[in-house]
């Protein structure tokens, strides 16, 4: 399958989303019912990290940040 025509359905699920802090950038994975569905990196700002967190609206009330 596609992955980008893959889509999640994550209500009712939580997203658990680990944070690795680093001086210029993030390292972010999100986790849903212990698979690995999103991986990336981004510039160390946390207003840009909060943004692309809200990006998947449909994960996006379902966050639990660790």
């Amino acid at each position: 399958m596609n992955k980008a025509s893959a889509k999640i359905d994550y209500q009712g699920k939580k997203v658990f989303v680990g944070i690795d802090v680093h001086k210029r950038s993030y390292s972010v994975v999100a986790v849903v019912e212990g698979v690995i569905v999103k991986k990336w990196r981004t510039v160390a700002s946390p207003d840009k990290l909060a943004e692309q967190l809200r990006r998947p609206a449909s994960w996006s009330l379902a966050l639990h940040c660790l």
